[in-house]
């Protein structure tokens, strides 16, 4: 296999598009779907913010759209330069809540895994792509840390740079910053914005915290529970393609919260704690 250059080798400046048509999902051995007849589209490069209450499937239908759970019916289709293609013809990358960093690896060779997957080593231009990325996640002489020596937020940047490293064409993240306090998710939530300035891809992306739906979604799905299924979708316009995020700060914010709070809230009539 002649050796991959990640930078030439990009099937999508921005990342590819998604169509959900009709998705129906149930668990083995259950009768009563877990996601029931959902759809909507997204175009490319967008960043899809999930968000529902707790229980609600948004896990759920985070591991269908990567291709880990079979559907029971519906489809998922991936559109790239107008084309459908297969998931597995893209690159892709996953953000676990716990982040699925070793804790017997050190900070560069955590970095590193995705480049070390054939088996073949680090070449020059690997090593080049890991000095610029440990610049950009500013882990710059931590290189030799495991782990469990850096702060929750620099684990949390070295996990967003190990998925963004091989310059993926989508990634997806289940809930990344839910053990943080409310800035350092905040400044992390800048953080990754700042990061697909320069790394472009599509984002899927599953939250219960609406403030970070508002800020990190081009486009919102908010889902009801028993089963999941579409509560409100729409595109965020409060999101900003060039700065990769919503300013906070802005009217537009506030209205989209009230509108994502409005739909958990009509979602939740009559369900009792």
């Amino acid at each position: 296999m002649p050796q991959q250059n990640f930078t030439e080798n990009r099937l999508s400046e921005e990342g590819p598009g998604l169509l959900c048509r009709n998705l129906t999902v149930s668990y083995e051995g259950t009768a009563a779907p877990v996601i029931d007849r959902l759809s909507f589209e997204l175009p490319a490069g967008a960043s899809l913010a999930i968000v529902g209450a707790s229980g609600c499937g948004k896990s759920t239908l985070l591991t269908v759209l990567a291709g880990l759970r079979k559907v029971d019916a519906g489809s998922v289709d991936w559109i790239l330069n107008g084309k459908n293609t297969s998931l597995s013809a893209l690159r892709s990358s996953f953000v676990w809540q716990q982040l699925g960093l070793f804790p017997w690896k050190r900070v560069k060779e955590n970095l590193a895994l995705p480049f070390l997957l054939d088996g073949k080593g680090l070449t020059d231009e690997h090593e080049t792509k890991l000095a610029e990325m440990l610049d950009e996640l500013k882990l710059t002489g931590l290189e030799n840390r495991f782990p469990s020596e850096l702060s929750g937020g620099q684990r949390q940047r070295l996990a967003l740079g190990r998925a963004l490293i091989v310059r993926p064409d989508v990634v997806f993240m289940d809930e990344p910053f839910s053990a943080l306090d409310a800035m350092l998710r905040e400044r992390l939530q800048d953080f990754l914005a700042t990061l697909r300035t320069t790394h472009p891809c599509s984002v899927i992306l599953v939250t219960h915290d609406i403030g970070e739906a508002a800020v990190l979604g081009s486009h919102i799905l908010v889902l009801a529970a028993n089963p999941a299924r579409k509560l409100d979708f729409f595109e965020n316009p409060a999101f900003s393609r060039e700065e990769g995020r919503a300013d906070r700060d802005h009217p537009a914010f506030y209205d989209v919260v009230k509108r994502i709070h409005a739909a958990l809230r009509t979602g939740s009539e009559g369900v009792t704690a």
